[in-house]
């Protein structure tokens, strides 16, 4: 599980995965890119590009 203090970003290109958005309920994280996979064995993140 993915915590809200983790920086979500492509571990090969860099490129952040996710918009944060303020709401009325506070802040929310958005998922604007689709297009990756996490890999659990190596707790990272790797865009479509990158893989």
């Amino acid at each position: 599980m993915v915590g809200d203090s983790q920086d979500i970003h492509c571990n090969k290109c860099g490129k952040y995965l996710f918009t944060e958005k303020d709401t009325v309920s506070g802040c929310q994280r958005e998922n604007d890119n689709k297009d990756y996979s996490y890999d659990v064995e190596s707790d990272t993140f790797i865009c479509d590009k990158c893989k």
